[in-house]
């Protein structure tokens, strides 16, 4: 098992380091960033990205956990840092911040090229690909007071822990896209974006049930679960374990380079309810992912291992696969449905366009999780070039929660940087340290013909 932890690992490491959305740029008329939340909106000048650096953005969001609660300073006084796990730590304040399920979700995208134009009648169409990856885990408390804790009994009666609904899953696929947004009138626009969808890897791990039993005199596991993976040139290797084929660890060496395909598309509209309201409503992500049944690779884990403690001679090691291991089981034809998004915003134009407030809800749907956030802005447009936006977000976030975005579009270029939630507390490498929710989002663009009053 810990062979195929690794090859997850290097499966999902890429993809942990981009965002799906950034809500702060949503009333913010010259982003870019802001036509992935609703294709109805239009920008106040056509652009092309630059190649790769159009859009590229990080998301992390927690339900327990912020990095403050696992990495602590070194308690012998030295410039230097450990984590929870350190017996020196206390941590019973870290096991009562947890719930009984800790969610992690992370999201990335980027834009490899992109391009927008208006058309003679203020119309206007937009293409684009990307790559996009989504990951989620539900890790159960269990698995915490496992690590802190381990073995703790003092008569002989040991610990047990209950691991049940452990799951870890990804996906990532390159997105080509092609959106139109029209003017139905003077006060309402509406757009739709359809999406061709390439598969790069889809891996889904879950425990239905995963106990473990420590006692002074003997350990015992027991788990239920099932593994699935697939992806562009991925493989398996197996070996034969207690007379039964198990996979030992996932290759990269196939030649399936195509592994499926899919459909998605977006679709909103955006009205003027008068001169000083504007509402707006947008769809996003519906859609699935096929895959081949000749490229699923799966496993299926059930075990129940028990030892009274371990004797190992000199050429021998103890291996975590003899405890849990996955059997080879029959390949499935599976597909899976995108997370999809819903967005619903209202702005109130304090100062005309100069100075604007906005409200905006928003909601992503991943398997078993939503993540819902309520975004207030405050918007100011001092000149010609330059757009501000403050913002404060509530509902999934703890604290932190003040976002900033900036917005430089000159004549000849379009910069874009912005967050939803600022982090003003950082790690040596520059990771946020009290935040359980953080995104960062960047774009560069070109800007083609005159600027427009959208």
């Amino acid at each position: 098992m810990k062979k195929i932890l690794i090859s997850l690992a290097i499966i999902l490491l890429p993809f942990l380091v981009f965002s799906q959305n950034i809500r702060t740029s949503y009333f913010m008329n010259s982003s870019t960033a802001r036509l992935d939340m609703n294709p109805a909106f239009q920008p106040n000048r056509g652009y092309i990205k630059i190649l790769g650096l159009g859009g590229l953005g990080v998301n992390f969001t927690s339900n327990s956990l912020s990095l403050d609660k696992v990495i602590y300073p070194n308690p012998d006084g030295s410039n230097s840092s450990v984590s929870i796990l350190d017996t020196r730590i206390d941590g019973s304040d870290f096991l009562n911040s947890l719930k009984s399920k800790n969610k992690f979700n992370f999201s990335f995208n980027e834009d490899i090229i992109g391009l927008g134009w208006f058309t003679n009648k203020n119309n206007f169409w937009s293409f684009n690909l990307s790559v996009k990856s989504m990951f989620n885990a539900t890790i159960p408390y269990g698995i915490f007071e496992f690590l802190k804790e381990g073995n703790s009994g003092e008569d002989g009666n040991g610990k047990q822990y209950n691991f049940k609904n452990l799951q870890a899953s990804e996906i990532s696929y390159a997105d080509l896209s092609v959106g139109y947004s029209m003017n139905i009138n003077k006060k309402l626009k509406i757009g739709l974006k359809l999406k061709y969808l390439i598969p790069i890897a889809d891996v889904d791990m879950k425990f239905d049930k995963l106990d473990l039993e420590l006692n002074n005199d003997y350990w015992r596991a027991q788990g239920e679960g099932n593994f699935h993976a697939i992806g562009m040139k991925m493989g398996a290797d197996y070996k034969l374990r207690d007379g039964k084929e198990t996979i030992d660890e996932l290759n990269f060496d196939g030649d399936n380079v195509s592994v499926g395909f899919g459909f998605g598309f977006d679709m909103g509209a955006e009205y003027k309810i008068n001169d000083k309201f504007e509402a707006s409503i947008s769809i996003l992500d519906l859609g699935r992912l096929f895959y081949k049944k000749e490229n699923d690779i799966a496993g299926r884990a059930n075990t129940d291992y028990s030892f009274e403690g371990i004797n190992l001679s000199d050429d021998e090691t103890f291996d975590v696969d003899d405890v849990i291991s996955y059997e080879k089981s029959e390949s499935e034809k599976r597909g899976r449905a995108l997370p999809s998004a819903f967005n619903l915003g209202l702005k109130y134009k304090i100062y005309g366009d100069k100075f604007t407030a906005g409200l905006v809800y928003s909601s992503r749907y991943y398997p078993k999780n939503t993540i819902q956030e309520i975004t207030l802005s405050a918007n100011y447009h001092p000149i010609s070039w330059l757009y501000t936006t403050l913002s404060y977000s509530f509902l999934e976030s703890d604290s932190s929660t003040f976002g900033l975005a900036l917005n430089i579009n000159p004549s000849w270029i379009n910069v874009f940087i912005g967050s939803d939630f600022m982090f003003f507390k950082v790690t040596p490498q520059y990771a946020p340290v009290k935040n359980n929710v953080a995104n960062i989002f960047i774009g560069i663009s070109i800007p083609l013909g005159k600027n427009r009053k959208v």
